[in-house]
């Protein structure tokens, strides 16, 4: 190998002690790092926040309301006539669905839920 200049070329050896750092790796300087936090702010920084699944959300049911003026149904967002059996076998799969909204308007009246499942029981039976 030829030397040119005066250099020599780099040995492994040599290059590891130029490359350290004074400072700790970032695994075991975190604990410390979190407790120096937590102190400063009255501890819990790096509590890992419970998260709900979609399973544990707490989610309201969908309702079933009744315009008697109108004669319509609203049933998590859909409307209908009271005299659609159709889409009032329909509305049975918005029951199932989270609550998403509430009619607008004056009039609407809260239907419980079970006597409205009775209702769509004997519209399916009949029809």
């Amino acid at each position: 190998m030829a030397v040119k200049a005066g250099l020599t070329p780099f040995e492994a050896s040599n290059t590891a002690s130029m490359y350290t750092t004074p400072y700790p790796e970032i695994p075991s300087a975190l604990p410390q790092y979190q407790a120096k936090v937590d102190a400063l702010i009255g501890g819990g920084a790096f509590q890992q926040q419970q998260v709900p699944t979609e399973q544990q959300a707490v989610e309201q049911p969908a309702k079933v309301y009744i315009n008697t003026g109108t004669k319509q149904y609203f049933v998590n967002g859909l409307l209908f006539d009271i005299d659609d059996h159709t889409q009032a076998v329909e509305s049975e799969r918005y029951l199932t669905l989270p609550e998403m909204r509430k009619p607008e308007g004056e009039g609407w009246q809260e239907v419980d839920r079970n006597s409205f499942r009775g209702l769509l029981i004997v519209l399916k039976t009949h029809h």
